[in-house]
């Protein structure tokens, strides 16, 4: 089989789990912030241009971004807005966040079609607040997006942000030569949280000799400590 050398890369990521990492203890301990750090994403993306070039030389080019995460609507107010023991308080927050990050994203160039509008039912309130609510539909669509520039671009290399290890074996099936065109983007699993760790360890214990950046090396040059308001 013939090897075709990555002139373009494409940034693809998973919007949920870059939100956790920004809510999450690790970085706000890093950046010295009491509260969730912002990302700024355009500092993010020129982190990228320079550390691919250490792991696959000069000249390659950025293409398309693409970032998936569900947005939540139809979240039913609270009666009381100000009581913080209402769950229905913390839910909102979260869901202005998700959008208020989305946005963030977006204005750097992310396409738009990535977020996907999810109507809340009941089921959802512990789900979304406990960090336990899987987003099969994003999941899908960011491997189906992965494969499919994989295999139609065979010029093109991938930077995945993701800690999420249940991505790899489609890419590695469809994609045979792919981590020698793979960044896979995650924190250090030697620092991460125990409860946010797990997945990055198994990425890197895995066979296949993918690139690793660990985003929490160089969180405090791509954060923004402010945490975002409420206009």
């Amino acid at each position: 089989m013939n090897v075709v050398s990555p002139t373009r890369y494409n940034v693809y990521i998973d919007g949920s789990w870059l939100f956790k990492q920004c809510g999450g203890k690790l970085w706000a301990k890093i950046v010295g912030s009491t509260s969730t750090v912002r990302l700024d994403f355009n500092k993010m993306l020129d982190l990228f241009d320079e550390q691919i070039k250490s792991f696959l030389g000069d000249g390659l080019q950025r293409q398309d971004l693409f970032m998936y995460m569900a947005l939540f609507r139809g979240v039913p107010r609270p009666d009381d807005p100000s009581n913080p023991k209402d769950p229905l308080v913390k839910l909102n927050a979260l869901v202005y966040a998700r959008r208020y990050f989305a946005r963030d994203a977006q204005s750097a160039g992310f396409q738009k079609n990535g977020c996907f509008e999810v109507t809340y039912e009941d089921w959802m309130l512990r789900a979304i607040i406990g960090s336990n609510y899987r987003e099969k539909m994003a999941d899908t669509a960011l491997v189906a997006r992965i494969v499919r520039e994989g295999v139609s671009n065979p010029g093109m290399a991938h930077v995945v942000v993701t800690g999420d290890k249940d991505i790899l074996p489609g890419m590695v099936a469809v994609i045979p030569d792919y981590s020698t065109k793979a960044v896979m983007v995650m924190n250090n699993p030697s620092k991460s949280e125990p409860t946010l760790a797990q997945s990055s360890k198994r990425i890197a214990g895995m066979k296949e000799n993918y690139h690793m950046l660990y985003l929490d090396e160089h969180i405090k040059s791509i954060a923004v400590q402010s945490p975002p308001r409420r206009a």
